[in-house]
């Protein structure tokens, strides 16, 4: 492997995050070394091309996929969502119209508001962003529908939170 060709190490770590993918869809807390060596891989390939919204965004996947794997081991994953929301907004301050960024770090945020809610947090600043952050997409590329999804669910979960703790949940429901 060339040390210095970015799109080797993109390549690579992209080949072990589906690794870590298949070996967590196996069960048993196996995708946890894959994800942690396709972070080195791709992190090796950004300081090479550190403007690139790809890897970036792929950075931000294989810290996300192994915050999933730590939560469901009973782990606290917030330090891999908070790694994961760094690459993808990176990503899209690189490139703007980098509509997976967006994507991305709308589903993310939905992620985090229903950990929170799961663990007694207070979810509003996570969903408010990953409404804020769908629309943002959703203006750039109006015909990507998981924007759609990804807000409602937000939205689902903000109105779950409010009945939880006593509010009126129609604001959310309205949404």
């Amino acid at each position: 492997l060339d040390a210095d060709d970015a799109s080797a190490w993109d390549a690579l770590g992209l080949t072990r995050t589906t690794r870590g993918t298949y070996e967590a869809y196996l069960g048993g807390g196996k995708g946890e070394r894959w994800w942690r060596t396709a972070i080195g891989d791709l992190e090796h390939g950004l300081k090479i091309r550190p403007s690139d919204p790809w890897t970036n965004n792929d950075v931000g996947m294989a810290h996300r996929w192994l915050g999933e794997e730590l939560s469901d081991g009973g782990a606290d994953p917030m330090p891999e969502y908070a790694a994961a929301l760094a690459g993808y907004r990176r990503a899209t301050e690189i490139d703007p119209a980098y509509v997976f960024g967006w994507s991305n770090q709308a589903e993310l945020s939905t992620a985090i508001g229903s950990y929170q809610l799961d663990h007694g947090g207070d979810p509003s600043a996570s969903l408010a962003d990953a409404v804020r952050t769908g629309e943002r997409g959703l203006a750039i590329d109006p015909d990507f529908d998981t924007f759609l999804d990804t807000m409602a669910s937000a939205e689902l979960l903000r109105a779950e939170y409010l009945v939880e703790s006593g509010a009126d949940p129609m604001p959310a429901v309205a949404a």
